[in-house]
């Protein structure tokens, strides 16, 4: 069972990024746009897990004569906390292994995107495997591994970025005092 959510949620998050790219191909040209369309699917997934659980707090509230904002609020507080990162986060890191593959397999390095979408399909299950194993979260000193998971796969996202971006640079696709160097101000109206 332990093995099952990680594969079913994660199959189900990549099917959702592979129908946003196939949607809208001409704007993923680069694995970073994966993790991008990757993250978006997993705050939807999330949310939608967040709204399944509080019903479920309430069913369960109902029956034990607990209030049912309690149990609801408990709920989502503690999803909330706890999950912030994690669906995001996996759908992400694999969504840009799926674009890796399909902008690899259009630059001819088919070789290439089979092993980064491998390499983060194994990272995302080994992760959520992680993630779901019983830590017995009832107690702080058991928060610790779950936190130590969400911090390595916000290094590894962190790591892409930046390799991404280095490579975007490289390229000439942004100019290298980025958007100032063109004459945008923050804050600037688009009427100016």
């Amino acid at each position: 069972l332990i093995l099952s959510a990680p594969l079913v949620e994660e199959g189900v998050k990549l099917l959702g990024v592979l129908a946003l790219i196939g949607v809208g191909r001409r704007w993923v040209r680069d694995p970073v746009d994966g993790l991008v369309l990757g993250a978006a699917v997993g705050i939807g997934f999330l949310t939608v897990e967040n709204v399944t659980y509080a019903l479920t707090a309430s069913i369960d509230a109902t029956a034990s004569n607990v209030p049912v904002w309690e149990a609801v609020t408990q709920s989502l507080l503690v999803r909330g906390a706890l999950g912030v990162g994690s669906h995001s986060l996996y759908a992400g890191i694999a969504g840009f292994g799926l674009a890796a593959l399909v902008v690899g397999h259009e630059r001819r390095r088919t070789g290439r995107g089979v092993l980064v979408f491998a390499a983060s399909l194994v990272t995302v299950l080994a992760a959520h495997l992680l993630w779901d194993a019983e830590w017995g979260l009832a107690s702080p000193a058991n928060v610790i591994p779950p936190a130590i998971i969400a911090a390595c796969l916000v290094l590894i996202a962190a790591v892409l970025l930046v390799r991404a971006r280095r490579r975007v640079r490289e390229q000439g696709l942004v100019p290298a005092g980025g958007p100032a160097a063109q004459g945008f101000r923050a804050g600037a109206s688009v009427s100016e």
